[in-house]
């Protein structure tokens, strides 16, 4: 039903079903949907065509349920077809290489400063500026940056930067690539693994704060929790370069966030759409007795 979407790259989706281009040998078609919440993480892999399937549940968020739902999937599956599988297939490959070996290549300067810009993407939203011969992000997660070398073809490596300073590139990320592509009007960020590419976020274009909103930046804490669980902490509201941004805190978050830029609609509704969902924050009262909403959490400033 959507395999028309141009955004999906390589991970297609059915009607709540993520078709997995990465499948077992002879297993035909692999289906699978996961998720989850601060306390546990859960998955789902079918093999259609050969009427199997498995059910992966973890009683804790520390964890790959992924890679243990495709080992326990292709295990049942040598179990019945009496084979023993060496690896994946590759059902709907881009040719890209495989290796990514690092080789250092030059980039024009005005196509970097082309790419450079304001990136919307799962973790957050970010800046991506030129930087020398290559690309860097803003500062993001404890004051470190990600560097991105040009590398094999039209990709970049990352590696980072921590405290901004000390390079860093962990082994997982051997086979990692990052590319900038252009899908119909959406200027695109994408990862390449192993050939198979996904998106990241694409690139916005934040517009100024209105008045109204510059008037309530500040910590909101929340005002109506009584005995719910506390899934956020609380928000804060701030200015970068005059457009409005904003944070969402939790204590289970795994990671400090982001943030991401709100575009004021009205004096009173805020919001942004990223490829994480829509955040949409709605302000009552003044001054002193601003009140926020998000998701049915009532904000005031904190004290």
């Amino acid at each position: 039903q959507n395999a028309d979407v141009a955004l999906d790259y390589d991970f297609e989706f059915g009607l709540g079903w993520l078709l997995n281009p990465i499948q077992i040998a002879g297993g035909g078609l692999q289906v699978g949907h996961n998720g989850g919440l601060i306390a546990h993480r859960s998955s789902l892999l079918l093999l259609p065509d050969r009427k199997l399937g498995v059910v992966a549940l973890t009683n804790t968020g520390e964890t790959s349920i992924e890679e243990i739902a495709a080992l326990a999937l292709r295990l049942a599956y040598e179990a019945r077809a009496g084979v023993t599988n060496d690896g994946l297939t590759n059902n709907n490959s881009t040719g890209r290489p495989h290796s990514r070996a690092a080789l250092a290549t030059t980039r024009d300067p005005g196509e970097l400063e082309a790419l450079a810009g304001v990136y919307s993407t799962v973790l957050g939203d970010f800046e991506i500026r030129r930087h020398r011969d290559g690309l860097r992000t803003e500062r993001l997660m404890l004051g470190s940056s990600v560097e991105l070398r040009p590398s094999v073809g039209d990709l970049f490596r990352p590696r980072f930067r921590i405290f901004d300073l000390i390079p860093y590139s962990p082994s997982e990320l051997n086979d990692l690539a990052v590319g900038f592509g252009r899908v119909g009007e959406v200027d695109t960020l994408f990862f390449d693994e192993g050939g198979q590419n996904a998106l990241a976020g694409w690139r916005i274009s934040p517009s100024p704060a209105s008045v109204a909103w510059r008037a309530r930046i500040g910590r909101y804490e929340i005002a109506n929790l009584g005995s719910d669980f506390a899934f956020i902490t609380g928000l804060e509201l701030n200015l970068t370069q005059d457009r409005l941004r904003v944070t969402v805190h939790s204590d289970d978050w795994p990671v400090p966030p982001l943030g991401a830029y709100l575009e004021t609609l009205t004096d009173d509704e805020a919001c942004t759409w990223s490829l994480g969902g829509s955040i949409c924050i709605y302000a009552y009262g003044s001054g002193d007795e601003v009140e926020l909403e998000l998701s049915g959490y009532r904000l005031r400033l904190a004290k």
